[in-house]
């Protein structure tokens, strides 16, 4: 049996529930030696797939249930797309978004047209960086095994695709205000200024 036809025997006789199974219980239960099985529990716990608990001198182990979860990022990924998607739709809308304004004593910079366009912008800056916050949530979520590196790179990957095809809607229709677009998100919001 290779590892992870182990692994696999392994979350196939663990319950979910919190009364859990002992690592004695679980050997008799799995076709391998004990140091083998314990390698690979312990590969599985460090994946986040799952939780070991002591009580006493008692090793409980159990699944981590991640299918609430995945309902509540989804409704939540739901709401954040469509909140986008009206911010980019405000954009679009305009037909110029700056004004270029040269300065020979300090540096040169993008001014949004009025108002509007310039609460129009804040909008999408701020969807956006709540997109990269959630994205940061779940790297760090992956480093500390929070979460399945599985689960993980799933999020993180819908989240990476989201962002790029939003802002490439932006900067498709603005393409000649692409200085200014990156200009405006530089200087308005910290979680996009690289320079810091």
């Amino acid at each position: 049996m290779n590892n992870q036809e182990l692994e696999q025997e392994i979350l196939s006789f663990i319950p979910y529930s919190p009364s859990g199974m002992t690592k004695s219980a679980l050997h008799r239960l799995i076709r391998t030696d004990r140091s083998s099985m314990l390698k690979a529990v312990s590969h599985l716990t460090d994946l986040g797939y799952i939780r070991q608990e002591t009580k006493g001198n008692t090793h409980l182990l159990s699944l981590i249930d991640t299918k609430s979860d995945i309902k509540t990022f989804k409704g939540v990924m739901k709401w954040q797309i469509d909140l986008l998607s009206e911010s980019i739709k405000k954009l679009n809308e305009h037909k110029k978004l700056f004004k270029f304004r040269e300065y020979k004593k300090k540096p040169n910079e993008y001014k949004p047209i009025n108002p509007k366009i310039a609460q129009d912008l804040m909008q999408f800056s701020m969807y956006v960086d709540y997109l990269m916050q959630h994205s940061n949530k779940y790297h760090y979520a992956k480093q500390f095994k929070f979460m399945t590196e599985k689960e993980a790179n799933f999020r993180i990957n819908k989240i990476d695709r989201i962002l790029k095809k939003s802002i490439d809607q932006v900067f498709t229709k603005h393409s000649k205000e692409r200085l200014g677009l990156i200009y405006w998100i530089q200087h308005t919001d910290r979680t996009w200024n690289v320079i810091i």
